[in-house]
C-alpha cells in the first residue's frame, strides 16, 4: 500500500468505470509514475549475511534500474550470536557503512536513507547509532514519540551518539 501510495499513477488507466474524473485524479500517488525497485534480502537478511551480497550491490542494482532514493529499514546491532545485548557496545565504521558511502560517492544523485537502528530499548544502556546509519553521507532516520513526546526518542530506536562523536540520527520522525 505505501509503495502504491507513493508511486501510483492513474495516467495509463484513464477510464475507471463509474469513477468521476475528480476521484480518478485523487488516486495518483505522491510521485505518480516514479520507478520503484523492490529487492528481497530474506527474513534473516541472508543476502547480506551469507550469500555474499552487499549494500553496494543493492544500491547499484536499484540505481541502474532508475531509482534515486534507496530506503533501508535495517541495521547492525550490539548483540552477540545468541541475541544478547552487549553492554557499552558501539559499532564502528564497517563494510556496510563503507558500502553506503561508496554508493553515494559513485552515484551523486542517489540518496541512501537508513534506520538509525532498532536497539534503543532492547538493552539497558542507550545504543549507539548502528551500521550503516553511522556512514558519513547517508540520511539516518530515528524515531521519536507522538504529540508531547516528540522530543523523546522512541523506546526501540538507537538514539546515538555515533561512535565517532556525532550526535546521532540526521532526522527523527514520529
Amino acid at each position: 500500500h505505501t509503495s502504491g501510495s507513493l508511486a501510483g499513477d492513474t495516467s495509463p488507466y484513464p477510464d475507471f468505470p463509474g469513477l468521476s474524473s475528480a476521484v480518478r485524479n485523487c488516486v495518483d500517488g505522491s510521485a505518480p509514475g516514479a520507478k520503484l525497485v523492490v529487492e528481497e534480502m530474506g527474513d534473516g537478511f541472508e543476502y547480506l549475511n551469507n550469500l555474499g551480497g552487499t549494500l553496494w550491490n543493492l544500491t547499484d542494482v536499484a540505481y541502474q534500474n532508475g531509482a534515486r532514493i534507496h530506503s533501508n529499514s535495517w541495521g547492525g546491532a550490539c548483540y552477540d550470536a545468541l541475541g544478547n545485548c552487549l553492554p557499552g557496545c558501539t559499532i564502528p565504521y564497517d563494510s556496510f557503512a563503507r558500502d553506503a558511502d561508496l554508493a553515494m560517492w559513485s552515484h551523486p544523485d542517489l540518496l541512501v536513507v537508513v534506520a538509525a537502528g532498532n536497539g534503543g530499548g532492547l538493552c539497558a544502556a542507550p545504543i549507539a547509532v548502528d551500521t550503516p546509519a553511522n556512514a558519513k553521507n547517508v540520511l539516518a532516520v530515528g524515531s521519536v514519540g507522538h504529540g508531547i513526546g516528540a522530543s523523546t526518542p522512541s523506546w526501540f530506536t538507537s538514539p546515538g551518539p555515533v561512535h565517532d562523536g556525532r550526535l546521532g540520527a540526521t532526522v527523527a520522525a514520529q
